[in-house]
């Protein structure tokens, strides 16, 4: 809905995006606020809590990973460095 009034707006008249720019910005606000607080309290009661990488973070954390080596490798390699 939001995308269609969007679009009738820019394109039918441009007095009529103002107040759809507002609705948005409200929106993405409470939407913030809303995600901030589901945030700050995702790993509350988590066993796993405090003992390093947990169990649901591992496959992206090894990702992280390996793409910074990567990168490591290809800075050494571009600087003239043998990668290790």
């Amino acid at each position: 809905l939001l995308i269609s009034l969007g679009s009738h707006a820019i394109f039918a008249a441009p007095r009529k995006l103002w107040p759809l720019l507002l609705l948005g910005a409200a929106l993405w606000w409470l939407y913030r606020r809303q995600r901030a607080q589901v945030n700050a309290h995702r790993c509350d009661g988590c066993p796993e809590l405090g003992r390093g990488v947990c169990s649901g973070y591992a496959i992206h954390a090894r990702a992280m990973r390996a793409i910074a080596a990567d990168l490591e490798a290809r800075m050494e390699t571009t600087n003239g460095i043998r990668a290790r």
